[in-house]
């Protein structure tokens, strides 16, 4: 029960040093990744629910795949007008590979796992279950 404490704690200061300091989910992906999505993590009573912006990707350009208690959404947002030369006035909207790994509580580690994609928002859910579910999941989206 205190190790589980400690993990707690453990967990929300590294996300709050990853906020303050990295760019949002920088500590656990490589380099190559150009942007990191904003996503909230909440959970219900029955389930774990992972929401990430991620506008402009297409639902088969996503991969999630979750090993153990490490969740992890790797994708890629292409540019959607190439034709030609540009002079932007003001580029915010990042292209290119995004990635997010979310260490995801232990009840949920081996859970079934749903992922839906609408209007620019991916929605995933993992429902806990028994301990006797696969190490490694890939979850394909709806």
């Amino acid at each position: 029960m205190a190790d589980q404490k400690f993990e707690e704690r453990w967990e929300n200061f590294r996300d709050l040093v990853e906020h303050l300091f990295l760019e949002p989910g920088r500590g656990s992906v490589e380099a190559n990744v150009v942007w990191y999505p904003a996503t909230d993590v909440y959970e219900t009573q029955k389930e774990l629910v992972v929401r990430m912006d991620v506008s402009g990707v297409s639902g088969n350009d996503i991969r999630i795949l979750m090993k153990d208690r490490m969740l992890e959404v790797r994708g890629i947002r292409g540019e959607h007008d190439k034709d030609g030369r540009k002079t932007f006035h003001k580029m915010e909207i990042a292209m290119g590979p995004f990635a997010r790994s979310i260490q995801v509580p232990p009840r949920f580690a081996r859970s079934h796992a749903a992922a839906s994609y609408t209007q620019g928002v991916l929605e995933i859910r993992l429902t806990a279950r028994a301990k006797s579910g696969p190490l490694e999941l890939k979850i394909e989206v709806e």
